[in-house]
Parts: C-alpha cells; sequence; structure tokens
C-alpha cells in the first residue's frame, strides 16, 4: 500500500523537520496494477489532462537490457502503443504542456542525445546531444512549451551536476545559472506557473533532499533535510505543494508537503 502524508508548511521557510503524519478521514488508498505485461518498466509520467501514460520499457519479449522505448497508455484502457523504436535505451519521458509530444533522453552506444517525438507516434526530432550524469536524470517541459530543463555533468573536470535549459525550437543550450548543492543532482521539475525548479540533490543516489530555485538563476533553497533516498518531486497543481518518493522511514512511501505561500 502507498500512503500519502501531509505536512502543513505555510509560513515556514523551508521542511527542516518532517511533522507527524496529518489525519486522514476518506477511504484507504489502494494501489492497483496499471499494466500487467512482463518486462521492466520505468520513469512513469502523466500527460497534462491525466488520460494518458508515457513510460521506458524494454518490451515484453525483449531480453535486452540495453534497449528500452517509450510508450504510451491510455489510462484504463487499451495496449500501450510502442512510439519510439531505436535500439537504444530511451527513458525519461516528459510531456509537452499541449501534450502533443514526448521529449526523452536516448542512450545508443556511446552517443547520448535529447529528441521529441508526436504522442502518438511519428517521426522523431533530435534536439541536442547530451552529457548525462552517470547516475541522475530526468527531464522537464517548461510550461511555455519553449524550453527542457536537464541535468548534465558540467564539465570533464567539474564532478558536480549541473542544470541545462535546453531550446525546443533551436537545440540550443545552455547553463541554467543555478548553483549545485552537491555532487548528485536529477529529476527537475519546473513549477506550473514556470517561475521555479525543484530538483533532488546530494551526495549521492541514495542521500539527497529537495531543492527549490528560482529559474532565473541563484543559489536554490533546501525544502527537505533527509539525506535519503528521495526520487521524482512533482508539483500539485496549484504550485503549492510537491509530491515525491522517499524511503527515509523504510519502506518507499510517497510524501506531500510544501514551501509555504511565495
Amino acid at each position: 500500500m502507498i500512503i500519502v502524508f501531509v505536512i502543513g508548511l505555510s509560513g515556514i521557510p523551508g521542511w527542516r523537520y518532517f511533522a507527524a503524519p496529518a489525519k486522514y478521514s476518506g477511504p484507504p488508498p489502494r494501489v492497483v496494477p496499471f499494466t500487467s505485461s512482463a518486462g521492466e518498466k520505468n520513469e512513469p509520467a502523466f500527460s497534462p489532462d491525466g488520460n494518458e501514460v508515457a513510460f521506458s520499457w524494454q518490451g515484453e519479449k525483449s531480453t535486452d537490457p540495453n534497449v528500452h522505448s517509450i510508450y504510451v497508455q491510455l489510462v484504463g484502457a487499451g495496449s500501450a502503443l510502442r512510439i519510439t523504436s531505436a535500439h537504444a535505451y530511451d527513458v525519461a519521458p516528459a510531456w509537452s504542456p499541449d501534450g502533443r509530444f514526448i521529449a526523452f533522453e536516448r542512450e545508443a552506444g556511446q552517443s547520448h542525445a535529447y529528441f521529441i517525438v508526436p504522442a502518438l507516434s511519428g517521426p522523431e526530432r533530435k534536439l541536442a546531444n547530451a552529457n548525462p550524469e552517470p547516475t541522475g536524470h530526468g527531464i522537464s517541459w517548461s510550461p511555455d512549451g519553449k524550453y527542457l530543463a536537464v541535468v548534465e555533468r558540467g564539465s570533464s573536470h567539474d564532478s558536480r551536476a549541473v542544470i541545462f535549459f535546453v531550446s525546443v525550437e533551436s537545440g540550443e543550450k545552455r547553463d541554467s545559472g543555478i548553483e549545485s548543492p552537491a555532487n548528485f543532482v536529477a529529476d527537475p521539475a519546473f513549477s506550473p506557473d514556470g517561475r521555479y525548479l525543484a530538483f533532488v540533490s546530494g551526495s549521492g543516489f541514495l542521500s539527497n533532499d529537495i531543492y527549490v530555485a528560482p529559474v532565473s538563476g541563484g543559489k536554490p533553497r533546501p525544502l527537505t533535510a533527509l539525506h535519503a533516498f528521495i526520487k521524482t518531486p512533482a508539483w500539485t497543481s496549484d504550485g503549492r505543494e510537491l509530491v515525491f518518493s522517499s524511503n527515509h522511514q523504510g519502506l518507499k512511501t510517497l510524501w506531500k508537503g510544501g514551501p509555504g505561500r511565495r
């Protein structure tokens, strides 16, 4: 069972400690299978209207762990539609704000790049080469549809990962100007109004926290002090809270909280 805890934080500058779980009087949360087919599936992403989910899947019959494709499936109906077909490792699907396209990262041997593809399948378009962070990645599409936020190594001489913005129109890549709190950075997520970027950062894959920074750059603000496994922060539609996965109290569960009024 996945348990969601709600943390009230209005007026408190940051999530320094976690309060006791809020009382919940509704029906108990349930976990139901979305797919039943064989094969490893990763990184699900809801479409903007919530009717579809994109995910990375090696396929029902494939045994090659280095080949994953992007699939799209309607929620509660039909079979998964394969929308990429290269002999490559396609990961990190991210929907465009209008739901027409999906961006993703492709690893093919020593080649890494960012692509977009129509959500109902069609010709792919390469945006830019990638210099990915070895253990953490993630793509977020800006609410105005103009940029992708991605995570890469800044240079061969710098061990810290850096958040970059990639132009959807031209493929131009530029440093976001957001300071990296630690070596590991992953899972950027634009706020619904496009003013802020949430992301995960820490000393390594199993010890990190959530940070938020203005998209204009600068020093990010820590929102947790857990030093634990944290994955895929996602903003609520009103931009006041984040939902994320963490194992800081044992098994991985979903947590929910926010930075309060901005």
